[in-house]
């Protein structure tokens, strides 16, 4: 901006008259002698065109979003219904465990299940709470003789706990009979997760993590 189109915005007042405020923006951008109604009203038509443009883009997108976006949460809603849908084979316990609802998996337990059983994957009711975390409902299948080596198609519990580095889980299962030298389908035991090759290291790398 030049000195004297410097000098003539400021030496208008704090609420100058419309062509005043015209001839500045006018000398501003150069104009020559002073702006016709013509082109203050060309000037300002293009100021009001961008800002209706600015609305009209504004209210396009409001539209857009109200029309596809509800239908698409609402597939993924539909999605997440699915996939929640019990697994096949999948036994009431399991959904209890599944759950974590301790109160409901201690009233089936008095209607002696069989705790070995298994759905489509291999997954006993104790997989269910390893790889949920429900380290209460882990304790109470143990107490009630579920095994502590039961192993699945891709792994088994004790691994299972330390991939998810429960220790606390994976403790609990070898106090009640886990083998921490068990493969699993992958070759990987809980001996070899813990870079430990007996009982005594595996224990002493649990308590330190």
């Amino acid at each position: 901006m030049s000195e004297s189109n410097v000098v003539v915005w400021l030496s208008l007042s704090n609420n100058p008259r419309l062509p005043k405020r015209i001839q500045a923006v006018g000398r501003f951008m150069n104009v020559e002698g002073t702006p016709s109604y013509t082109q203050a009203a060309l000037l300002f038509g293009g100021i009001f065109g961008v800002y209706l443009l600015t609305i009209l883009l504004f209210s396009a997108g409001t539209i857009v979003y109200a029309k596809f976006i509800p239908d698409f949460l609402s597939e993924d809603s539909q999605y997440e219904e699915v996939s929640g849908e019990p697994a096949e084979g999948e036994t009431p316990l399991m959904t209890a465990v599944f759950n974590g609802d301790v109160e409901e998996v201690k009233a089936l337990l008095k209607e002696d299940p069989d705790l070995e059983a298994r759905d489509a994957e291999g997954y006993t009711a104790l997989s269910y709470a390893v790889f949920s975390g429900e380290n209460e409902i882990a304790q109470v299948l143990l107490d009630a003789g579920a095994d502590p080596n039961a192993q699945d198609d891709y792994s088994n519990v004790l691994v299972g706990a330390l991939y998810n580095d429960n220790y606390e889980l994976a403790s609990m299962l070898y106090e009640c009979g886990a083998d921490p030298a068990l493969e699993d389908p992958s070759g990987e035991s809980g001996y070899s997760i813990l870079d430990v090759d007996n009982e005594e290291d595996f224990l002493l790398a649990i308590e330190e993590e």
